[in-house]
């Protein structure tokens, strides 16, 4: 009985020991794809960043100036009056197109009234 109880108890010593190796080795992983991620998200600002920079460079009005100045005759730019700027409310609605029951149409398919 003594024996068995003490065959049991490594069992369970080794179950466990096994066990604790798994989570470790498990626990691991997972930071190690952490740190990867961290460092790919790094990556990613730091991209946006350079691009937000690079952004504002060519978005210089002295810049763009010297662009619409150099490419004047190709472009044919003009300067927006303030008669061209319009509010939502001023622009002109569109009519909605009326909505054709699908029976209707099936039905000018089959006499042949569609245009």
């Amino acid at each position: 009985m003594f024996r068995a109880f003490e065959v049991l108890l490594i069992v369970a010593v080794l179950a466990a020991t096994a066990h604790t190796f798994y989570i470790k080795h498990e626990s691991e992983e997972r930071l190690a794809e952490i740190r990867r991620l961290e460092a790919e998200i790094k990556t990613h600002k730091d991209t946006i960043d350079l691009l937000e920079a690079d952004w504002s460079l060519l978005n210089q009005p002295a810049r763009v100036q010297k662009l619409i100045e150099a490419f004047h005759e190709q472009l044919q730019l003009t300067t927006t009056e303030a008669e061209q700027i319009v509010k939502h409310d001023e622009l002109p609605r569109i009519k909605p197109e009326p909505e054709i029951e699908t029976d209707e149409i099936a039905d000018q398919i089959m006499t042949g009234a569609v245009e």
